[in-house]
């Protein structure tokens, strides 16, 4: 990109007035594009946008951040997410993973056993179709939930073109067993599930429940190895050989998430 990094993440606060309050007056909106494109695994294809804003004096920070999504979600519940780092400056990549990877690989029972390659592998698809576009050859990563696990092993697997990872709300931080995740599994839907149900319907776009319910129906064999995947997972290892090459990591954990 022709934009030079810049030491802020996102644009600096507005100086403050000599009243002592922030500045309020609006700026103009940072106007973004959205460019989709499709990549493949083998067979599979794997849809994905990149946004960016249109005019290089609003970028702030040019290292595109690779969204990877948690389970069972799809590309549009981080499209929103996407467009506000876009407005803010940061370049921004969502995509959606494929669910099958062939007739004949879909039965091979060692692809069930290696759904954490097969979706690491669906994320450094999409970065890599983004570098080949536009040119970028260092990348962020930012993980929701079983995501967390994707971007430390593309980060494992490529470390020359990741700068750094944000885990939120990330499996395999939790030194829990599988045993312990299906036993807290009725305190979820309890207290988790059914409660925010009645917010999604009302607030959330319902495109992402149909495209939940595909991800689910389209390959009900891998949804539920990727399940007893983020069950059994342990990242520290991988984290600590991620800082000692120096790739900046940040974790976002609630201690009231039940999973």
């Amino acid at each position: 990109m022709a934009a030079q990094p810049q030491e802020a993440f996102f644009p600096r606060p507005q100086p403050l007035m000599d009243g002592g309050s922030f500045d309020t007056e609006q700026t103009e909106p940072v106007e973004i594009r959205a460019v989709t494109g499709v990549t493949r695994i083998g067979n599979e294809k794997v849809s994905l946008t990149y946004r960016e804003p249109v005019n290089a004096s609003d970028i702030t920070d040019p290292v595109p951040l690779l969204i990877a999504h948690g389970w069972g979600a799809a590309e549009l519940a981080y499209s929103n997410l996407g467009e506000k780092l876009a407005e803010g400056g940061k370049p921004s990549i969502t995509y959606g993973e494929g669910r099958s990877f062939g007739f004949l690989n879909d039965l091979n029972p060692c692809h069930l056993l290696k759904v954490a390659e097969l979706s690491s592998k669906a994320a450094w698809a999409a970065m890599r179709h983004v570098r080949e576009e536009f040119g970028h050859e260092e990348f962020d990563g930012y993980g929701h939930s079983l995501g967390g696990e994707t971007v430390v092993n593309v980060a494992h697997h490529k470390p020359d073109h990741v700068r750094s990872i944000i885990l939120d709300g990330s499996s395999g931080l939790d030194m829990h067993t599988l045993m312990e995740m299906i036993g807290r599994t009725k305190e979820f839907g309890k207290e988790e599930l059914w409660p925010a149900l009645g917010e999604i319907i009302r607030g959330t776009d319902l495109r992402i429940g149909l495209h939940t319910l595909h991800y689910i129906a389209r390959h009900p064999a891998r949804t539920l190895a990727e399940g007893v995947n983020a069950g059994t997972t342990n990242l520290h290892d991988r984290i600590q050989r991620l800082g000692a090459l120096g790739i900046g990591i940040a974790a976002i954990q609630s201690p009231n998430d039940i999973y």
